[in-house]
């Protein structure tokens, strides 16, 4: 017993250095991947410093830069890339190539510099000038530039997710003119091309755009501050573009009148909407701690609360609001916790104010302030503190407006109805509130009446318009097919609806040539003129599929069900219609049509057919924006999961970016795919990308894959394995199956070790094991041999005879050794 003991002993002792240096080299290789991380960082902070001047620059690149460097939510905006200025002496090609990259992929923080002034200067002829943003009235008197600002900015996790264009992430400003736009005038195009050399701020004293100069600390000096930050928040508010402002603070050169603008923006956000009052908040978290310190912003909402009386006049909620703004504040970490008790503690010293503050006041906003962050769930009350996300997030707004749709059916308050849908400030998606409007009219006959004057009068004050009533009604139309398995005679119901909504003036009819994504879609060959009708019958059948798929989850039903309609020829437009329809729908929808893709893939679809779809689909996007729109990420998160899964090449979005077209949707939605490819950990990444709730755990996976080879050993049915293995739809993780094997080959002996070999190089013959996830699964087995053999004595030479055999039947390459 004594010896066993002492055996046990060794053992525990063994484990648990081998623990201790499985701990520190985790931590080694962590430390080493920062300090190459931040290597990384500060060569693009640098880069074309070391280019030589007269050097020819290559292709722009697309996989500058790591769109998931904040966070496993970085992928619901996209990110920009990083571009050299254009060189002298670059050919029209190259200047065209540098339009299309600057017009949708804008530099993080960099505006056009005197090197680019001159180069446009030195080869006007052959080179196509870029609009680096659009601006307001305000903007057209100045164009701000920067000199030498580091890229790296401290972003904000509040201004994730949010609609392009209403509050843009740092470095997201995509603002240009559309020649497309019916109101386009190329007139107004000339003014936006105006480039101008930064001569950096002052030393001792501030330059105002006419020239005028004043001196430090005058009240000349403060009035043009105040002016200048007027202008520069309003404009913020129309445009959302935070790094625009934040040039325009810099080129003030006034830091020590920095917490002026802190007052000015948050007595402008008393006066405007839930939403403008969002992106105040935003804007301080971006600001913080590059522009304004903390202590500016500790000397702003002083002065707020000490003005609090005078406020009070104009905005009798200013307390409530200016209290809220505070402990905003507090959580984003800008002010310390401990604000409230500094402020009092400066007031009772008498040095806080002067006399003519009114203590009462300021000390119950600061109670307020403090009841805020104490209050349970602080932190989750404040980041929604300004709504819910709608007018911001596509789903809160849909929320919102079922919301006011219910509260008028109950109620029949136009008025506070037409309140509720101008606040969103969405104009845009008010064809979604028509939808549901619609939609809610078929589910309940009772209440058409009241729905109908409430388009009707939403319609006659002009806050819904016309194009917009008739995209909702488009998009309900196009929608009848599933509205027919929930509601019985949809078809019948809508005809009605559309009747008294012409009668009603409502509605003038759905123009013909509507151009939406969804409405009728033709076949692969984009011949709509000559539908025929098994085409017809293919689209109207693979849509039932689709929804039926949809509701019951079995693929292998809907793989049976697509074999048989026995129109190959169409495959592709069914790609298309899998994935338009899930990106209308829930993450977990979103997750099954990926499933389904990889279940059909070698079965009924090829992978000429995955590609087909996915070039309808970018065809189409800039129509399909109308009723989705955020469709840009969704596809090129379907794409970039598409090619993780082996549907697709990588290749495809090479050739499909040359075939877009200059200020096309498609050409943004193929860059950022291809940046989402190129960043680290882009397999996993991408296949939790709808949510890890939607997929199986790494764990339950390895759990079913060392099931499926228990059950293999017993029954030797490699077709079964095959089955099992491929309805996990985790092709990313199968160098765990190969692991799994070869370990299993260790722990069995005689027959079994021969049957799991020959299963491994039967789905690798087949191709359902690739090349690169066996080179995987082998080489982890390998690096974990010193573990193994600890309880495997033999296991350095079982392994080493298990790579000769595959490499003697040809499944492993040399390479993995």
């Amino acid at each position: 017993s004594l010896s066993v003991s002492l055996s046990l002993c060794v053992s525990n002792i063994i484990h648990l250095g081998l623990c201790c240096f499985a701990l520190l080299r985790l931590q080694l290789e962590k430390a080493l991947s920062d300090k190459r991380r931040d290597d990384e960082l500060n060569e693009m902070e640098d880069g074309g410093k070391a280019d030589a001047a007269g050097q020819k620059s290559n292709k722009p690149s697309v996989l500058d830069i790591d769109p998931w460097e904040n966070g496993g939510l970085m992928f619901l905006r996209r990110p920009s890339t990083d571009k050299s200025p254009a060189k002298q002496g670059a050919t029209y090609e190259d200047g065209k190539l540098n339009a299309k990259q600057h017009l949708h992929l804008k530099d993080r923080d960099r505006r056009p510099s005197l090197e680019r002034a001159d180069s446009l200067a030195a080869d006007k002829g052959n080179y196509v000038p870029v609009a680096y943003s659009q601006s307001s009235a305000a903007r057209a008197q100045s164009h701000h530039s920067s000199h030498n600002k580091k890229r790296s900015e401290k972003k904000s996790i509040r201004s994730k997710g949010f609609w392009k264009g209403l509050v843009s992430s740092p470095g997201d400003s995509k603002h240009y003119l559309d020649e497309k736009d019916p109101n386009y005038d190329p007139d107004e195009d000339v003014q936006h091309y105006n480039y101008r050399e930064y001569s950096g701020p002052k030393g001792g004293s501030n330059g105002s755009e006419d020239g005028k100069t004043f001196d430090k600390g005058s009240e000349e000096e403060m009035k043009h501050f105040k002016s200048r930050v007027e202008l520069d928040l309003q404009e913020f508010l129309l445009c959302g573009d935070m790094v625009d402002f934040r040039w325009s603070v810099e080129e003030l050169a006034t830091p020590e009148l920095n917490h002026l603008l802190v007052k000015k923006a948050v007595l402008l956000g008393l006066g405007r909407s839930q939403r403008e009052r969002e992106m105040i908040s935003q804007l301080f978290s971006f600001l913080y701690p590059k522009v304004l310190t903390a202590e500016q912003f500790f000397t702003g909402f002083e002065n707020v609360l000490y003005s609090l009386d005078d406020i009070l006049l104009d905005h009798p909620q200013a307390v409530h609001f200016v209290s809220l703004f505070m402990a905003r504040a507090v959580i984003d970490d800008i002010l310390p916790p401990s604000f409230s008790q500094k402020v009092r503690a400066k007031m009772a010293d008498g040095c806080g104010g002067g006399d003519g503050v009114d203590a009462e006041l300021v000390q119950g906003a600061l109670n307020c302030v403090d009841t805020h962050i104490n209050h349970r769930h602080a932190t989750e009350r404040l980041l929604r503190c300004w709504g819910s996300g709608a007018g911001r997030d596509i789903d809160a707004t849909k929320l919102s407006m079922h919301g006011l749709l219910n509260e008028y059916n109950t109620s029949q308050d136009v008025e506070e109805a037409s309140h509720c849908l101008s606040s969103l400030k969405v104009p845009f998606f008010h064809h979604e509130c028509v939808k549901q409007a619609v939609v809610m009219m078929l589910e309940e006959e009772s209440i058409q009446t009241k729905m109908m004057g409430l388009l009707k009068k939403l319609s006659e004050t002009g806050l819904i318009s016309d194009h917009q009533m008739s995209t909702g009604f488009h998009r309900v139309k196009q929608r009848l097919p599933d509205l027919e398995l929930d509601i019985p005679k949809a078809s019948v119901k809508f005809d009605k609806v559309m009747q008294e909504a012409s009668a009603c003036g409502v509605l003038a009819g759905i123009p013909a040539g509507d151009g939406h994504s969804q409405a009728p879609e033709g076949p692969p060959s984009g011949a709509e003129d000559k539908l025929d009708a098994s085409f017809l019958a293919f689209r109207e059948a693979a849509t039932n599929l689709l929804v039926e798929y949809f509701n019951s989850g079995d693929a292998a039903e809907a793989i049976v069900s697509l074999r048989q309609l026995d129109q190959s020829q169409y495959c592709g437009w069914f790609v298309k219609r899998a994935l338009t329809l899930a990106m209308d729908r829930r993450p977990k929808d979103k997750e099954m049509v990926c499933i389904l893709l990889c279940d059909m893939y070698n079965d009924v679809l090829a992978m000429k057919d995955v590609e087909k779809g996915f070039t309808l689909l970018l065809d189409n996007m800039d129509d399909l924006i109308l009723d989705v729109p955020d469709v840009v990420t969704q596809c090129a998160l379907f794409l970039a999961r598409t090619i993780v899964d082996d549907l697709a090449q990588p290749r495809f979005i090479e050739k499909a970016i040359r075939d877009s077209e200059t200020n096309s949707a498609s050409l943004e939605c193929l860059t950022y795919c291809a940046q989402l490819l190129a960043a680290r950990h882009a397999a996993e990444r991408l296949h939790r990308c709808w949510g890890v709730g939607a997929r199986a755990t790494a764990d339950e996976h390895k759990e079913k894959m060392k099931k499926i080879l228990e059950e293999y050993l017993l029954s030797e049915d490699v077709a079964e394995a095959s089955k099992c293995l491929r309805d996990l739809s985790a092709t990313y993780f199968h160098h765990e199956f190969v692991k799994l094997g070869l370990i299993m080959v260790l722990e069995k002996k005689g027959e079994a070790e021969k049957q799991l070999m020959k299963l491994l190089g039967e789905l690798s013959s087949t191709g359902q094991l690739s090349e690169n996830q066996i080179q995987m699964g082998f080489q982890r087995v390998t690096n974990n041999l010193d573990d193994l053999c600890l309880d495997y004595p033999d296991a350095r030479e079982k392994v080493m005879e298990c790579v000769e055999v595959a490499k003697a039947q040809g499944w492993l390459v040399q390479s993995s050794q």
